[in-house]
């Protein structure tokens, strides 16, 4: 019989505690005007620019009902806008507001001090090899996706 292994188990804590940390760092900040889950969303507009609200919901994993909850939020804020697509006149495209673009400073800052507790005490070829493994198993993952 082998052995059970933990790593599904140790990434799903480590997400955990990554992300009651985030949520600490980002109560921290005065100026803040988001949450940890929406700036999920945000992220991946810092990141690629406008999306649609289906591409935002795939590329965060968020159900389409729940990214559309919390766009309506992010504009209500002030940080996102929407545009009819150009193609299809169905869809929104979301994009950042100035507003938004100023708390990607915000967001940079607090990604660094988690990087700092995340990384602490690795090297910097440890952290290479940690995050090609990472890649790996994210890679695996995606091929069984069904």
């Amino acid at each position: 019989m082998s052995q059970l292994q933990n790593g599904g188990y140790l990434i799903h804590n480590i997400k955990l505690l990554n992300g009651r940390l985030y949520n600490k760092l980002l109560a921290q900040e005065k100026d803040i005007l988001f949450t940890a889950e929406q700036n999920k969303l945000l992220a991946v507009l810092y990141e690629k620019g406008d999306q649609t609200g289906t591409d935002l919901a795939l590329a965060t994993g968020l159900a389409t009902n729940t990214a559309s909850i919390m766009l309506k939020k992010l504009e209500s804020l002030g940080l996102v806008d929407c545009r009819a697509h150009a193609q299809d006149q169905r869809k929104k495209v979301f994009f950042l507001t100035d507003l938004g673009r100023q708390q990607e400073e915000i967001a940079l800052h607090i990604s660094e001090e988690l990087d700092q507790v995340f990384y602490q005490g690795f090297l910097p070829a440890e952290i290479k090899e940690f995050e090609a493994y990472l890649q790996r198993i994210q890679h695996n993952l995606a091929q069984k996706d069904y």
